[in-house]
């Protein structure tokens, strides 16, 4: 028979699985414009707090503009997001750690290790302008308008391209294992229809895939698994506008 203890320490081994703690942890904590938040970080005289039972500690770096905001803190796991969000107007890095005062750690050391990729959707077909981004077709363009880099935890970088109906789209995105059964598989599907090429190094999938046209070609015949693939990849498109937003 299974005691309440029994079943909280199962509750907890089950949590700390993660990257969380049963513990109250100590965290540094600091933020702009604290000179000794930033990198290299200089614990000496640095002020720690105890966190709430369950909490990671974080540290957290926002550039813009030529400027860098540091912050250094404790949060709950699920607000945790290790590695860098990029866009054209700036550049968020952070990780978090489940032990006492580790988010003293250099950021760029910390997020260096996690596999990052590129995200955007390009489509030939005019309706799609709200979710398409010509930068992300070939020649592809880093720094065009709604490219964003974002990690990749589980899973391979990779480009996946539909040409079906006359209408073309092209899509760079993480590909992830939960998500797709035996994660990235290169390659086409038996009607020619949709293609996919996959990575595993930082940025990889900027160079992958060969360039949709930008304008519709002769439509291919029309098949079931066509229409299902092109759907599907569309809908990916829509998720991929979501986070542009």
């Amino acid at each position: 028979m299974k005691t309440p203890g029994s079943m909280l320490l199962f509750a907890c081994m089950l949590f700390v699985a993660g990257i969380g703690s049963c513990v109250a942890l100590d965290c540094y904590t600091c933020s702009f414009p604290d000179g000794n938040c930033g990198d290299p970080f200089n614990p000496a005289g640095a002020t720690t707090m105890t966190c709430p039972s369950g909490n990671v500690c974080t540290a957290q770096k926002i550039s813009s503009g030529g400027t860098e905001l540091f912050s250094r803190s404790c949060t709950e796991p699920m607000g945790c997001t290790p590695g860098c969000i990029a866009t054209p107007q700036g550049t968020i890095c952070s990780y978090c750690c489940n032990e006492d005062r580790c988010n003293g750690r250099s950021i760029a050391d910390a997020v260096a290790d996690i596999l990052h990729c590129y995200f955007c959707a390009y489509s030939s077909d005019p309706s799609a302008s709200n979710i398409s981004s010509s930068a992300c077709n070939d020649p592809f363009d880093p720094n065009g308008d709604r490219v964003v880099q974002l990690p990749c935890t589980d899973g391979q970088c990779g480009v996946l391209t539909t040409n079906h109906m006359g209408q073309s789209t092209l899509s760079r995105l993480c590909i992830s294992n939960s998500t797709s059964p035996g994660g990235c598989t290169p390659g086409c599907d038996a009607q020619n229809i949709t293609c996919q090429t996959c990575c595993s190094e930082n940025l990889c999938n900027g160079g992958l895939g060969v360039g949709m046209p930008t304008t519709p070609s002769a439509a291919p015949p029309t098949t079931a698994g066509g229409k299902a693939s092109l759907a599907a990849i569309l809908l990916v498109s829509a998720g991929l506008l979501v986070a542009l937003r």
